[in-house]
């Protein structure tokens, strides 16, 4: 555990969801679509799930696609950031608390397997209000992984996969089970669909 100092900023109370990321989709059809989507193509009835299978890469390119169509300046949090909306700067292991409560949010315990609509878990929204920052698709920030001030580097299965630097990503997901959606939990993404990667902006206040 560590002190971090951090400053003003907006977070998206949900995950990006299918319905956002498709006008993004459109826009760039170079980038490759969600392989959750079947077959490449957007899946209309789920228009309110967070998306997921993204790449690092791809989330980035959305959120700058974001901040250029609406002249805001939207980007991934940084983890600091998305820890202390999760956990409300208090050190709790869970956005409502240290008492795990696997009916409160999506993650393998409860069983659905694949995401649901975002916000249906109000039970584990933390303090500012935010939704399924535990369970539900994981979520990139804007860091890359490096150990904390005065810890060691672990050789890890993620860089014996992607080298010494891959993207952190935080909150666990439908298809991890509740060690996961820890607030102070970090993990990182496998090229698979098995790992439900999403995303959550956030914006700097001026």
């Amino acid at each position: 555990a560590r002190r971090v100092q951090v400053g003003a900023f907006r977070i998206g109370r949900y995950p990006v969801t299918n319905a956002e990321w498709l006008p993004f989709a459109l826009a760039h059809p170079e980038i490759a679509r969600p392989t959750a989507w079947a077959h490449g193509i957007y899946p209309a009835a789920l228009g309110n799930h967070p998306v997921y299978t993204v790449t690092p890469a791809a989330a980035d390119a959305f959120v700058a696609w974001l901040a250029a169509r609406t002249g805001r300046p939207f980007r991934l949090p940084t983890e600091a950031e998305w820890e202390y909306a999760a956990s409300s700067g208090d050190g709790r292991q869970y956005p409502w608390g240290d008492e795990w409560h696997p009916e409160f949010v999506n993650t393998a315990e409860l069983g659905p397997l694949t995401a649901t609509p975002v916000g249906i878990f109000v039970e584990s929204n933390s303090v500012f209000g935010a939704a399924d920052m535990a369970g539900n698709v994981e979520e990139y920030v804007a860091d890359d992984y490096l150990p904390y001030p005065g810890a060691p580097v672990i050789v890890d299965d993620l860089i014996d996969t992607h080298g010494d630097i891959y993207r952190i990503a935080r909150g666990g997901s439908f298809s991890r089970h509740g060690d996961l959606a820890r607030c102070a939990r970090r993990h990182g993404w496998y090229p698979s669909d098995h790992f439900a990667m999403g995303l959550r902006v956030a914006e700097s206040v001026l």
